[in-house]
C-alpha cells in the first residue's frame, strides 16, 4: 500500500476540518436564506391606522430581514402611488364599493356613526339618532377625493339629504375639536366618541 508522509498526514487532518468547518458554514447559510429580506413600503389615509402599528410591530417581529418604512396619505395620493409602484401596501378607508386602484381585501368593515357636541340635542339619543336629523346642519368632511368623504357622502346621500361643509379635514382630533365647539357635526367610524 501506500503510505502518506508525515505532511500528507497533518494535510488531510486539517483538509478534514476545513470540509467539516465549510459544512457548518453552508448549514448556517442556508438558514439565513430561507429569511424574508428585502423592503415593504406602507402608506395609509390618516384615520384609518387603527390596528396598524401593532400588525406592523408584529410583521417587523416575524421578519427581521424585512426592512418597513410606512407613511399617512391622502386618498388620491395613496391610490396614486400603488398605481405607479411607489407603495407596496395600502390601508384606506372608503365605502365598501369604492374602486379601488388595485387587487383589494376588505379587512374589516366599520359603520359610520354621528358625532355631535355634548350639549347638542340628538346627543341624548345616543346611538338611536338617525342621518336624517343631520340634514341641513354644517358638516365636518374629510378632504375631497378622500375615502372618509365618500363614506360620509354615501350615507348622507343614503339617507335622503348632501351635508354641507363647513369645515375640511381628514384629522380625527380637529374633527373632534370643531365638534365639541358646537360649529358643526360629523360621521365617524363606530367606535369613535359618540359626542365630545
Amino acid at each position: 500500500g501506500v503510505e502518506p508522509t508525515p505532511a500528507g498526514t497533518e494535510l488531510a487532518v486539517h483538509a478534514r476540518g476545513l470540509l467539516a468547518a465549510e459544512r457548518e458554514l453552508r448549514g448556517a447559510m442556508d438558514g439565513h436564506a430561507a429569511a424574508l429580506r428585502g423592503l415593504v413600503r406602507v402608506a395609509w389615509t390618516a384615520g384609518d391606522d387603527e390596528g396598524l402599528a401593532e400588525a406592523l410591530a408584529a410583521f417587523a417581529t416575524a421578519h427581521p430581514g424585512v426592512r418597513l418604512t410606512a407613511t399617512a396619505l391622502r386618498t388620491v395620493e395613496l391610490d396614486d402611488a400603488l398605481r405607479r409602484g411607489a407603495i407596496d401596501l395600502a390601508v384606506r378607508g372608503g365605502p365598501a364599493d369604492e374602486p379601488s386602484p388595485a387587487d383589494a381585501t376588505t379587512l374589516r368593515e366599520v359603520p359610520l356613526e354621528l358625532l355631535v357636541a355634548a350639549d347638542d340635542p340628538l346627543a341624548a339619543q345616543g346611538a338611536g339618532a338617525e342621518v336624517a336629523a343631520l340634514a341641513g346642519r354644517p358638516f365636518v368632511l374629510a378632504e375631497e377625493g378622500s375615502g372618509r368623504r365618500a363614506a360620509a357622502l354615501a350615507t348622507c346621500e343614503a339617507a335622503g339629504f348632501g351635508p354641507l361643509p363647513r369645515f375640511v379635514t381628514g384629522d380625527p382630533t380637529a374633527v373632534e375639536r370643531l365638534v365639541a365647539a358646537g360649529l358643526a357635526v360629523a360621521l365617524v367610524p363606530a367606535g369613535a366618541p359618540a359626542t365630545v
